[in-house]
């Protein structure tokens, strides 16, 4: 594994010295944010392909962002929908009297998308770091999904 990651981490320094400022996203990328569960299953798929990960990664990392925790919320906000985060959790497991929610980190190769991206954008973050904010954000998802009929109006009492 980490000879993988020091082998993308090699590529992206090559390609960003190359033309870094005319990175595109990848004509083969499924659209992207992903909307549904059918897309994240079909992108999985799409990142088992070396190259295609490695080609996204670039595209990805001209998001933005500083220190680990900015990166990898930029990074999982221009992957999946709000809406469709709201409906993961880490593990997947399931309690009482509370709708199932499915495992992110059974998607393996959308966890290396990430914490590659992650990687090339802040040299000092950990896997460990960036899986615990991969946590925070699936948690609290359900906060960022805009809910339909209802505008919230700010008044001089908030």
């Amino acid at each position: 594994m980490e000879r993988k990651v020091d082998r993308l981490m090699d590529v992206l320094e090559q390609q960003r010295s190359d033309s870094f400022n005319s990175i595109d996203k990848p004509e083969s990328c499924p659209e992207l944010p992903l909307q549904d569960l059918t897309s994240v299953e079909c992108f999985d798929k799409y990142l088992h392909v070396e190259t295609n990960l490695t080609n996204l990664v670039p595209f990805l990392s001209k998001t933005g962002g500083s220190g680990e925790k900015d990166c990898t919320e930029l990074i999982m906000k221009k992957v999946m929908s709000a809406e469709l985060a709201s409906r993961f959790n880490w593990a997947g497991i399931v309690r009482k009297n509370v709708k199932p929610k499915i495992g992110f980190k059974k998607f393996e190769a959308i966890l290396r998308l990430v914490k590659t991206t992650v990687h090339a954008m802040d040299k000092g973050a950990t896997d460990k770091g960036i899986e615990g904010c991969m946590i925070y954000w699936l948690k609290h998802a359900k906060r960022r999904v805009p809910v339909q009929g209802v505008e919230h109006q700010l008044s001089d009492d908030d």
